[in-house]
């Protein structure tokens, strides 16, 4: 334990360490573990680690709990929720919230006009016959896009309503979800919001 404070106390400025946190039913306990220890123990060694261990938790030049969701209905939901508890049950301070695979507009709504009227049977018969078969698919494909599209606005303007910290958004990620390429867009992305 001591040397885990010495290497934080020693950390420059700069650096920065990232703890991925339990899932969000569990980190309020987790976030309270050297509290609720604190309060068992009076003196010693145990109370006075726990001290600093306290002390550094609720540093806001030292900690912040930066949420990580989606912009679905329920990531979105329990990240209010989350929010909402940190701030009544935990005294550690918050960052930001970062929306992941947030999808980008593809389409303008002039587009989806077009698409509807590219939906239509007659309209669709003289696609098919100057183009090919896979035509109804790919108009299917932008419908289904622009409407994944305008739930997820509505799920982030409900995220904005509620939460009153900054928003952080990561695009998604179309095609490979692992690898260093795809590490390296997300990353870029991320700093590009930060304004890195």
């Amino acid at each position: 334990m001591w040397e885990v404070r010495e290497a934080i106390a020693g950390r420059a400025d700069h650096d920065m360490v990232i703890v991925d946190a339990v899932a969000s039913g569990h980190v309020i306990a987790q976030l309270n573990a050297a509290q609720t220890i604190r309060d068992l123990a009076d003196v010693g060694p145990l109370r006075h680690q726990t001290d600093w261990m306290i002390e550094i938790i609720n540093d806001p030049a030292m900690t912040s709990v930066n949420i990580v969701t989606t912009p679905e209905e329920m990531p979105v939901v329990e990240t209010i929720e989350l929010v909402a508890r940190l701030r009544t049950e935990t005294s550690v301070p918050l960052g930001a919230v970062v929306v992941n695979r947030v999808l980008p507009e593809l389409f303008t709504h002039d587009d989806e006009i077009r698409f509807r009227e590219l939906a239509m049977p007659a309209v669709q018969r003289i696609v098919e016959d100057r183009i090919g078969q896979g035509t109804r698919a790919v108009f299917d494909g932008a419908r289904q896009a622009v409407a994944m599209r305008r739930s997820r606005s509505e799920h982030l303007d409900h995220l904005r309503a509620n939460v009153d910290l900054d928003l952080l958004f990561v695009p998604h990620q179309f095609g490979a979800l692992h690898g260093v390429r795809t590490l390296s867009v997300i990353a870029q992305a991320l700093a590009d919001e930060i304004g890195l």
